[in-house]
Order: structure tokens, then C-alpha cells, then sequence
């Protein structure tokens, strides 16, 4: 079965107009909206998660600049050129919140897969900017096609290949031609899936980590998966108290779980990706 060919005109693709809803001033954490918003704000979007630039940072393990950069665009300058106008890698789902760029679950979950491809595949940013927007001329046949299940990624050198569920062809996501040969399949074993093949949360250190991320829970803060109380507030309540033991009774969740909140606040703070 052959691919339809894409239109030779490379859609854009404008971020969203909406009112501004604004969030709390504490964007380190997950942006939690203001109680004399939220009637303002439509339900479904607070089913999606809500993340700030920072905390997207933060969980992704990429420094914030280039998180900016990535979501926002900017401007490169260039002496003695033509300065480079650099365009977001896609424009996010949810609405600009008290004009702050705000993510959802799978914004998150797709701007982690693009610091995977660079971070342990030597792919270019460039190149990734090349796939992402060659790619979207498929996005209503496979939404968020950087992390739907129907959609199996590949990386051969510096390349990025893609095989639909149903097709028989790998193709090159920058050429959009059919291609052969060894390469390495991307498929993440940390995620659960909906109906539609797209992922419904996150397990950060793996299904045995005791935390997940779910954008239905604290609107997609890190949670202890007994209880769902915020890793945050576990590792602020256990500074506060000095004892595991005495939080965990607290929160009425096993002390095992307290350690995995901590250690995984831990590795936030030290820069390390939560994945």
C-alpha cells in the first residue's frame, strides 16, 4: 500500500487565539490557575494538564532557554547576514494563559521525545524542525503523530523514518520518500494509551517507580501513584518534618512511597530528566 502524496505547500500552522486566563506566580511548579478563574477556563483543558515552560523544564531535564526557544521561537542573530527568524516547532494546544505560554500532557509528552531524538540519538535540531513540520501535513490522520502508538518512529544516523500502522513503506520524515535499511526503532515502554493510540500518562521511572504523571491528577503534577499526593509536597513536608515515617502517616501512604517522592524531587532539583 502506498502513502498519499503529501501537498507540495507546507501548511503553517498559527498558535491559538483565546483569553488570557492567568496562572499563579509559581511557575517553578506546575501552573495551577487561580480559583476566581477557573469558571473561565473550559473544563476539558483542565483534564489535558497544564505545565508552565519552567516545570516543563523541569521534568524534561532540558534547560529552560532552549525549552523557550523550542516553543516559543526567537530570533538568531547572525553578523554580517540576514538575521534568522526561527519559528516554534509547533504552536502548543492549550490557550496562552495571562500571556504565558502554557503546555499540555502531550505538548509535554512530544517535547520530551524531541530532547530524546537530540539528547541520545545525535540528531540535530534542524533536522528535528524539518521532520516535526514535514510531518504535520499528516496530523489529521494521526494526531500528535511524535507520540501516537499507530505511528512507529526510527532513527537511522541522523535521520528520522516513520511506518504507519497499515502501510508497508518506512519513509524519511524530511524527504518523504520511501527508504531501506538497519535502523533503530523509538518506541518508550513508559506510557499508557488511550483508544486513540495517544498517551493517557507517564511513568517517569519506569512502571515500578511509584510515580506517575497524569493529566487528570494536581493538572499533571508528579504524583505518588498510592494516593496521588504531589512528590512536591512529599519532599516539602518531609524538609519541614524531618522524618519519612511521621509524612507518611500524614498522607496515609506507605513510607516507600515518601523515599520515591523524595529521591525523584531529588533528581529534579540536580537537573537530572525525570526520564
Amino acid at each position: 500500500m502506498r502513502l498519499t502524496q503529501p501537498a507540495a505547500t507546507m501548511a503553517r500552522f498559527s498558535c491559538w487565539e483565546s483569553t488570557a486566563v492567568p496562572l499563579s506566580t509559581n511557575t517553578a511548579g506546575a501552573p495551577h490557575l487561580l480559583r476566581t478563574t477557573m469558571g473561565n477556563l473550559d473544563s476539558t483543558l483542565l483534564e489535558q494538564g497544564i505545565y508552565s515552560l519552567p516545570q516543563a523544564s523541569r521534568l524534561v531535564g532540558v534547560p529552560l532557554p532552549k525549552v523557550r526557544r523550542w516553543m516559543k521561537g526567537g530570533v538568531v542573530r547572525r553578523r554580517g547576514e540576514t538575521d534568522l527568524v526561527l519559528e516554534p516547532l509547533w504552536c502548543p494546544r492549550l490557550p496562552a494563559m495571562d500571556g504565558q505560554v502554557a503546555l499540555s500532557f502531550l505538548d509535554l509528552m512530544e517535547l520530551r521525545l524531541v530532547h530524546l531524538l537530540i539528547d541520545q540519538h545525535d540528531m540535530r535540531l534542524p533536522k528535528v524542525r524539518e521532520c516535526i513540520y514535514g510531518w504535520r501535513r499528516f496530523a489529521d490522520r494521526y494526531p500528535y503523530p511524535l507520540i501516537n502508538r499507530k505511528v512507529d518512529l526510527f532513527t537511522a544516523g541522523s535521520s528520522l523514518k516513520a511506518r504507519l500502522h497499515g502501510e508497508d513503506g518506512i519513509f524519511d520524515l524530511t524527504t518523504m520518500q520511501y527508504v531501506m535499511g538497519e535502523i533503530l526503532r523509538l518506541r518508550e515502554l513508559d506510557l499508557d494509551y488511550d483508544g486513540r493510540d495517544l498517551p493517557t500518562c507517564w511513568w517517569p521511572r519506569g512502571r515500578d517507580g511509584l510515580i506517575v504523571v497524569d493529566p487528570h491528577v494536581e493538572f499533571g503534577d508528579p504524583v505518588t501513584r498510592e494516593g496521588h499526593v504531589p512528590t512536591r509536597a512529599i519532599a516539602v513536608a518531609v524538609g519541614a518534618e524531618g522524618s519519612e515515617a511521621r509524612v507518611a502517616r500524614m498522607y496515609r501512604i506507605e513510607e516507600h512511597a515518601v523515599r520515591a517522592a523524595v529521591e525523584f524531587e531529588k533528581g529534579l532539583r540536580a537537573g537530572k530528566a525525570a526520564a
